[in-house]
């Protein structure tokens, strides 16, 4: 996907307990038998309006995050039975949260921006005393305001695994796109930014059935309400053609992918970087479907943009060197492919390092190609170290490494050594 919407997230590391020199966060909480109660095992729902205190401490000075709209919160009591370790949280769907723990002074003794590890929620992991008076205020950023919810747990943070955090990331993109939905409408830009991001996420945990709707809302919604030639909306068609490839359906993937390409010409340039990766993408497509011709000259177009744009060392341009090379390999023209597969394997050893997995794809590809060449001494060496590598970075039982045991395999027994290849065979 092209579109990278990025967000520059600057955390703020939890502060200690004896932090006593910390500025207090202004305004001063309010008496304690005024404030809404935060209890152990409590997660409270609440929402930050307009009217919100503003709240300040150093760390947001120094942090920027009140420049250009103030930082508000709402304050809130915790006092705990038992002494320990605890954490607490703030989500929301609505806006950036911030967290911020204060003595009944108005001491501030920690503070976070998206320490929860998941979207842009807060976490405060801190010891708490028995009995001792404390201030939580959950805080809203940027100058956004909504609904949000408020939590106190005992214990350190739970670990998660990959298995936890992939449900998680899941449930917080559900939330979010729900939110937005619920704040913006259903045809908004908005919208269909969450719903796309819904949608990346299912499909890169391979839920392709569940993503398709998603992205397709968000093409229809961005054709609708920025334009058919709105760049926004060539991202989304991007998206949808990506999908569909994925799920096999190479006809009805080409449309939205020529789209995309035809509004990025118009809207970006026939020279703009994107404009190279939607002409790689459709080049991709084309040559599944066994159209090497109607690709070449695309993976060609999209060289040289990247040479002029991003320089002839750039690891794109050796992404780029590499897919051309593979299609003259498969038109039989490996004298025309060598070359490219020379500069990149040389690009990326020298730009990415001599162990890393793209610089094996390239000793891969052209270790094969010496081989179809009928250069067995020459392809060896390549082969070898490219199943090192994968070996090694990948690891041994890695997909991408059983091809790499399967090519060598395979050479081996193209120069008679039988017994050499059988155990590189055996375990591919």
């Amino acid at each position: 996907m092209i579109e990278a919407t990025l967000r520059v997230v600057v955390s703020v590391a939890c502060l200690s307990l004896c932090a006593a020199a910390a500025a207090p966060s202004q305004p001063s909480p309010a008496a304690a038998d005024e404030l809404p109660v935060l209890t152990v095992g409590e997660t409270a729902q609440s929402a930050l309006e307009d009217d919100a205190p503003v709240v300040t401490t150093q760390a947001l000075v120094a942090g920027g995050y009140a420049s250009e709209h103030a930082v508000v919160g709402r304050t809130w009591r915790v006092e705990v039975d038992a002494s320990g370790p605890y954490h607490i949280d703030v989500q929301s769907w609505f806006f950036d949260a911030y967290l911020v723990l204060l003595d009944a002074d108005g001491t501030v003794l920690a503070e976070d921006d998206d320490g929860f590890g998941i979207g842009v929620h807060s976490r405060v992991v801190v010891d708490l005393e028995a009995g001792r008076d404390y201030r939580v205020q959950a805080c809203a950023l940027h100058g956004q305001r909504g609904k949000y919810e408020l939590s106190l747990r005992s214990g350190p943070a739970p670990a998660r695994t990959p298995r936890d955090l992939g449900v998680a990331r899941l449930h917080d993109a559900r939330r979010r796109a729900e939110a937005t939905e619920a704040r913006y409408g259903p045809q908004a830009a908005e919208t269909a930014t969450s719903l796309r991001n819904l949608g990346a996420l299912l499909q890169s945990q391979g839920d392709l059935s569940a993503a398709r709707p998603l992205i397709e809302r968000a093409v229809a919604i961005r054709g609708a309400v920025l334009g058919p030639e709105h760049m926004s909306t060539a991202i989304a068609l991007n998206d949808l053609g990506l999908l569909l490839q994925s799920q096999g359906d190479l006809s009805g993937a080409r449309p939205p992918l020529e789209r995309a390409l035809s509004i990025s010409e118009s809207a970006r340039g026939l020279e703009h970087p994107h404009t190279a990766t939607l002409l790689t993408n459709l080049a991709v497509l084309l040559q599944a479907q066994g159209d090497l011709t109607g690709a070449r000259p695309l993976f060609e177009r999209a060289l040289a943009i990247y040479e002029s744009v991003r320089g002839p060392e750039h690891p794109v341009t050796a992404s780029s060197l590499n897919s051309l090379a593979v299609v003259l390999q498969y038109q039989d023209d490996p004298s025309g492919a060598r070359p490219l597969h020379e500069r990149a394997l040389a690009i990326r050893e020298a730009v990415l390092g001599p162990e890393h997995p793209d610089t094996a794809q390239s000793l891969s590809n052209l270790g094969k190609l010496l081989q179809i060449q009928g250069d067995l001494s020459g392809a060896r060496p390549l082969l070898e170290r490219a199943l090192a590598i994968r070996e090694a970075v990948l690891g041994p039982e890695h997909p991408i490494t059983a091809n790499s045991l399967n090519d060598l395999g395979l050479l081996l027994l193209n120069q008679g050594d039988l017994s050499g290849a059988r155990p590189l065979l055996e375990r591919a």
